[in-house]
């Protein structure tokens, strides 16, 4: 039997930059094995930024294998295209389009990523807004492909597309699928909520919780980011976002979804 020769780059690779991973050898293995089971029109290139040397983009081709592993592990049949979103499958006679984008750690302070050494405990502030603005830039980001994909009509207005954000690469050692709202990251960066606030009457001896309606984030350059498209006509293009932090995980879980508010697509 002939051996397939992306998967011998794939695990001469895997063997070079983490030697030592055997588990995620074999996870990247066994997405591989399932990603050559979909109709993919440009294989080389996806191999070439998995292993390029680029870590960003290692993890970036990783997250949309994963996704195509999932999509065809949940019975669907998903095409990628050499020109267009990254995935499009049918449900229900329905076709939805998949942007697939797993955003660096770029601005995100290293001490986030340091573990304590010699033995010394150590504390860590969450970077919470630094985080917030990666994703939405890579929200952004893929609306707007989606609305070049549109003009290119690539994309039809009675098709769903979804936006599907994997936050692995701004996570510390621990898994962080929530922001500081205490909900998904695909509702803060879509939806104007904020933290938790407690309100305290005189006279009793309990509070009341609720959300702090929260409207933009600050840049490094001070200017206000909107955390609100979900609720605004020009979003009405995307049908969903979908949050995972793992990088590693056989079902994507835990996983999470929001819909654009006047859609009249839905999906799953």
């Amino acid at each position: 039997m002939a051996t397939d020769p992306y998967l011998d780059d794939i695990n001469a690779y895997m063997a070079k930059r983490w030697p030592q991973a055997q588990r995620l050898t074999a996870y990247v293995r066994s997405l591989w094995t399932d990603y050559c089971q979909i109709e993919v029109d440009d294989r080389v290139h996806v191999v070439s930024q998995l292993i390029n040397n680029d870590d960003e983009q290692f993890w970036q081709r990783l997250w949309e294998l994963q996704l195509g592993s999932h999509l065809l592990r949940l019975g669907h049949k998903p095409y990628s295209p050499k020109t267009g979103p990254d995935f499009r499958f049918e449900v229900n006679g329905l076709t939805v389009w998949i942007e697939a984008i797993s955003p660096g750690p770029r601005g995100i302070p290293a001490a986030w990523f340091q573990f304590p050494s010699g033995g010394k405990g150590t504390t860590y502030d969450t970077p919470n807004s630094e985080m917030l603005l990666r994703w939405t830039s890579a929200f952004r980001n893929k609306r707007g492909k989606f609305e070049s994909y549109a003009a290119q009509k690539i994309t039809a207005a009675d098709q769903a597309c979804v936006i599907a954000v994997n936050g692995g690469q701004l996570s510390g050692f621990w898994q962080t699928p929530h922001g500081v709202s205490q909900m998904p990251w695909c509702v803060e960066v879509v939806f104007p909520i904020g933290p938790l606030q407690a309100e305290f009457f005189r006279g009793r001896d309990d509070a009341r919780w609720s959300h702090v309606e929260r409207h933009g984030v600050p840049n490094k350059n001070g200017a206000e980011v909107e955390l609100y498209p979900f609720i605004t006509p020009e979003c009405s293009g995307i049908s969903a976002l979908v949050s995972c932090v793992v990088g590693c995980s056989p079902d994507l879980r835990p996983r999470f979804r929001s819909h654009e508010a006047s859609s009249r697509l839905r999906f799953g």
